[in-house]
């Protein structure tokens, strides 16, 4: 009977051990849910910034053919600074206030039809 009283102590160390292990496994996968989270929020925000910033530059080329070499495009979260590289090529560097960035560079080209300048359509396309 002496030698079983040591082995409620031993229990015991044994569970709090491995409930301990359980423990800290569990909040290392929850820290790790709530970056990559973070991660997919911030992605988001950057392409819908960018899809409004294509919006915009294309009501603007639709309004004035001779549109300025640059810009900046502030949002709450960040902003997006559009750069003309040749006539129909423009790059957009969007970069939110936490640093996350995404840069892309789109075309645009403006209709065939130079009689149709007053109706021209431009299409963007992505690289």
């Amino acid at each position: 009977m002496k030698n079983e009283n040591g082995s409620i102590l031993i229990s015991a160390l044994l569970f709090i051990s491995v409930s301990a292990i359980f423990v800290t496994g569990l909040a290392v996968i929850i820290q790790k849910q709530v970056s990559q989270l973070d991660q997919i929020q911030e992605s988001y925000q950057v392409r819908s910034m960018l899809h409004i910033a294509e919006s915009k530059l294309n009501q603007q080329l639709d309004q004035d053919p001779v549109s300025p070499n640059s810009g900046t495009i502030v949002f709450n979260k960040g902003r997006v600074t559009i750069e003309q590289q040749t006539d129909t090529q423009f790059e957009l560097k969007t970069v939110l206030d936490s640093g996350f960035s995404l840069d892309r560079i789109i075309k645009v080209s403006a209709a065939e039809n130079p009689a149709a300048a007053k109706k021209e359509t431009r299409q963007i396309s992505t690289e």
